[in-house]
């Protein structure tokens, strides 16, 4: 038996946390070995920061690639070159994939020259459209020597992917070749492509273990009474959660009742100083893969406002939220619910595109456009989807609908750093949390089993 290869990072990154034997076993496999490796985890366990590792640590050119538009805008404010699959690959956004068109050519021989491609939200990546990847893939190996490497990064118990599965076109598509599965990981060329599957389990978000079970136990839908009631004895009407803190979101199951509620508490005073921000745009830049940024903002004294980029100089990252002080042509000052006071300034989002350099011989990452506009907008209200990914302080679950969806309570719950900062509309039944039943089961097929602690 081979001895293991100790994790060591470089300096600038002696912040890694590596004493979980877990998630240094898995950095050990992403840098050390060259296995096909799908990384699963609940938020908040650390998988952005191996996707930085794994590009800027690992030998041979590494295209990353993104499930969604906000995924890669995410970790391009990173200096992460990502692109989403589509345009990365030349894949149209299809539910179905004509097998007898053949992969782009320009996309294929520059693959010939990527070593590794990882994959950011694989989770939302139907069975259909990962297929077409791995063809598109497996038709650039024809022409290397060693197969091209695929690392997966996602949470499949967050939000399924997206399918009409109400057409009965596709209904019967996914029937018949996928036996009705959905899912990437249900797919032919998941199963070829000998996917060693980890689940990371140390949580990094939250530091109460209390916390941490009960939120692990509505993510894998084994919630009981102890759980409810945890979060249920933070019942509470809006107009006192707002009072008890200083800065907060609002998370909705409907994007109408996120558009009342930001009508009506949007802008505290409506005669208070405000900025108008314009976007500005340059080159190819393919403006529905940044659906989080406005193209027009206004921005007044008082209203709460959400920073859309990441500024650890300034003292904000994505996600943080911060009051409104003072405003002006190219920047907004706000307070954090700490008393910092940040200034947020105009942000450029640039996309990129990966081509290959016949003269060098070499992959190249160049950007292709870029959305010029400031680093934030007025937040009061976001629906459950668009909450995905975020980090907050405190966070108050509008359940006004009785409809909630499937792993929504998770996504909404585990946003939060500590159960001080929750809130609920009402109380949280065994109705309102479920998984898909397609995930849960390749989740105890490839996991740990689950024991009475969790």
């Amino acid at each position: 038996m081979s001895k293991r290869k100790r994790v060591e990072l470089p300096p600038v990154y002696s912040w890694v946390d590596l004493s979980d034997p877990l998630y240094e076993n898995t950095l050990e496999k992403i840098l050390y070995t060259k296995k096909n490796l799908y990384i699963n985890g609940a938020g908040g366990v650390g998988k952005s920061v191996m996707i930085e590792l794994a590009y800027n640590l690992l030998k041979g050119n590494v295209m990353v690639l993104a499930s969604t538009g906000i995924a890669s805008a995410n970790l391009a404010d990173k200096k992460i070159p990502a692109v989403t699959i589509h345009r990365g690959l030349r894949i149209p956004p299809l539910n179905i994939f004509d097998s007898n068109k053949e992969p782009d050519k320009e996309v294929v021989s520059m693959l010939t020259k990527i070593d590794t491609v990882i994959i950011e939200e694989v989770s939302m990546v139907s069975a259909s459209l990962f297929d077409q990847i791995m063809k598109v893939i497996h038709e650039a190996d024809r022409w290397r020597s060693v197969p091209i490497r695929l690392l997966l990064f996602g949470d499949i118990l967050q939000f399924a992917p997206v399918v009409q599965r109400d057409d009965p076109v596709l209904e019967k598509y996914y029937k018949n070749k996928y036996d009705g599965n959905i899912y990437f990981f249900n797919s032919v060329g998941f199963k070829k492509g000998k996917f060693e599957t980890i689940n990371l389990e140390r949580i990094y978000r939250q530091s109460s273990e209390q916390m941490q079970e009960n939120l692990m136990k509505v993510r894998l839908n084994i919630e009981d009474e102890s759980t409810l009631d945890f979060f249920n004895s933070k019942v509470t009407d809006l107009s006192s959660f707002m009072k008890e803190h200083k800065n907060y979101l609002v998370i909705s199951t409907t994007k109408k009742r996120e558009q009342e509620l930001n009508e009506r508490y949007g802008i505290p005073d409506k005669n208070a100083p405000h900025q108008y921000f314009k976007a500005e745009v340059s080159g190819q830049f393919k403006r529905s893969e940044l659906n989080a940024v406005e193209d027009e903002v206004v921005i007044y004294v008082g209203q709460q406002i959400i920073c859309l980029c990441n500024n650890s100089n300034a003292g904000y990252q994505n996600g943080t939220l911060a009051k409104v002080e003072a405003v002006a042509p190219e920047f907004v000052i706000a307070r954090k619910s700490n008393g910092e006071q940040i200034k947020i300034e105009i942000n450029t989002w640039d996309q990129y595109e990966y081509k290959y350099n016949e003269e060098t011989d070499e992959v190249e990452t160049s950007i292709s456009g870029s959305f010029k506009q400031i680093g934030c907008k007025p937040a009061f209200a976001i629906t459950f989807h668009k909450a995905q990914g975020m980090t907050l302080e405190a966070v108050y679950l509008d359940l006004q609908s009785w409809w909630v969806p499937k792993s929504g309570v998770y996504v909404g719950l585990s946003r939060c750093k500590s159960i001080d900062g929750i809130g609920l509309s009402r109380k949280i039944t065994y109705d309102d949390i479920s998984v898909e039943s397609e995930a849960m089961d390749f989740f105890l097929d490839n996991g740990e089993p689950l024991d009475d602690s969790v």
